[in-house]
């Protein structure tokens, strides 16, 4: 050992056991700095740990020896505090040290894509993982986790997407009373996130009292409605014995058609408790075989006996309600949806998609694009807002535009002169030229994605001379200047 030290001085031309060995005017200084720490942004624990490390800290600073570990255990809270005085040194054991190194590994796995309610399970293995570190009889080790600002963040971004789920599901379901296979996966979605949740995360969430009775409310509505097409069901089976399926009166098939329009409303699992399918199959059949292809606008919901599909559209800005009553979707057919009229882009096992077309009335006050449509019992993406979709809606004041839609296209929302409120979703790549030209109103744009391409010419023209468009920070500077130039006034701000 001396050695060695003798061939550090020599290598240096100094002393390298004085440099950095302990002694008590080093301890003495420390507890000064740490006496004088700005603690403007310490929390009340990071405080009162400060306090107690100072003064263990003086206990031992005129000692002959035994001060380093008071010394190092003072300059571990400083650092916490102050990152300048952060050592980056782990003072514990090689298997102490992999388990904060795991813990952290959780953390950046947990986030780094967008938090979503498809991340729970890893934020939350995360959060668990940090909070059995913090939970160890050595204090320190939780400090070492130089990341948990990471994870305290995706907790709360966790809890604030839970809390909209909630809240949409509420809407769609009208607080659970209306049932669908769509409203169903929704709430299922929700309830496996919720009961993974510890105490702590219940705590976040600030509508999960909501949600329960939310919940309570469908599972009541979904019963109800078994009850009462076990009813109904049995009582058409029986007035159509003996009845070929290929002879049903118009009378007869109105009726199968309707029952089978609320069968759509319910999942497989749900459609588990429905007795005499099998009885009612046949005149089900024969009714969905019947009705052709769609040519023409159409809601999905109870087939017409042209062939085209009417009934009470969704509420806005959720998917329709399952259809399974045409026998094929060809692309270029129209369906309406939530107020929406659609255009079907794709039509194959491996792609659906359609896109805005228009609106079903010209008054319309709130446009709210779904991430999805449902015809047919399948999906459709919504992935486009067409060219001059929903021009000159002199009503409308709020949009709301999906996270599957990619392009926004030339007029979309052209001269909507009330309109004061848009949201586009996440993976918008392109807003078409004089998309909102016009709308003078328009005094808050939120752009949530970061794949935004393009953006035509006097795409802005003319919206409301100090209006606010909101961008992710991370593409602040790129987003400033991709929408340079595009019409808005100068007093327009991109933040």
């Amino acid at each position: 050992k001396d050695a060695i030290i003798g061939l550090g001085d020599l290598i240096n031309e100094r002393s390298i056991w004085a440099s950095y060995a302990l002694t008590n005017e080093k301890v003495a200084k420390l507890i000064s700095e740490a006496e004088d720490l700005d603690l403007a942004n310490a929390t009340d624990e990071q405080k009162t740990a400060l306090a107690q490390a100072i003064d263990a800290a003086k206990a031992v600073q005129n000692s002959e020896s035994g001060y380093g570990p008071a010394y190092f255990a003072l300059h571990e809270i400083m650092g916490q505090i102050d990152d300048s005085y952060n050592l980056h040194v782990r003072l514990c054991s090689m298997a102490q040290s992999k388990q904060v190194d795991e813990v952290m590994e959780a953390i950046d796995k947990a986030t780094k894509k967008d938090i979503t309610m498809d991340s729970a399970a890893d934020v939350l293995a995360a959060k668990k993982a940090y909070d059995t570190l913090a939970a160890d009889s050595d204090k320190r080790l939780a400090g070492y986790v130089e990341n948990v600002d990471k994870l305290e963040a995706a907790e709360t971004e966790l809890a604030k997407k839970i809390d909209e789920a909630i809240t949409k599901a509420g809407e769609s379901s009208e607080q659970g009373k209306t049932v669908s296979a769509e409203n169903t996966k929704a709430i299922e979605a929700i309830d496996a996130v919720v009961k993974t949740l510890d105490d702590d995360m219940k705590a976040k969430v600030e509508k999960l009292s909501d949600y329960t009775t939310l919940k309570e409310a469908y599972d009541k509505a979904v019963d109800d409605l078994v009850s009462n097409l076990n009813t109904d069901i049995e009582k058409a089976v029986a007035a159509l014995e003996g009845v070929d399926s290929k002879n049903m009166t118009d009378e007869q098939k109105e009726q199968v058609k309707e029952l089978v329009s609320r069968l759509d409303k319910l999942n497989d699992d749900q459609k588990k408790g429905i007795k005499n399918l099998d009885k009612l199959k046949p005149y089900s059949d024969a009714v969905t075989n019947s009705t052709g292809g769609q040519d023409t606008p159409s809601t999905p919901g109870t087939p017409s006996s042209s062939g085209t599909q009417s009934g009470k559209p969704s509420a806005p800005g959720t998917s329709s309600k399952p259809a399974a009553t045409v026998k094929t979707v060809k692309v270029g057919s129209k369906v309406i949806s939530g107020g929406l009229i659609y255009k079907v882009t794709a039509s194959t096992a491996k792609k659906r998609t359609v896109q805005v077309v228009g609106t079903k009335k010209k008054t319309i006050k709130t446009v709210k694009v779904p991430a999805t449509i449902t015809i047919s019992s399948k999906k459709y993406k919504v992935t486009a807002i067409a060219k001059n979709a929903i021009k000159n809606r002199k009503g409308l004041k709020k949009v709301t535009i999906g996270n599957n839609v990619t392009s926004i296209g030339t007029g979309a929302f052209y001269g909507c002169k009330k309109l004061t409120t848009v949201t586009i979703g996440k993976n918008v790549k392109t807003i078409g030229s004089k998309a909102f030209y016009g709308d003078k109103k328009l005094k808050k744009i939120t752009i949530k994605g970061t794949k935004l391409k393009k953006v035509g010419t006097r795409a802005f023209k003319g919206i409301y001379k100090k209006a606010v468009i909101k961008v992710p920070k991370k593409k602040l500077k790129a987003y400033k200047k991709l929408m340079k130039g595009k019409g808005q006034a100068a007093t327009v701000a991109v933040r």
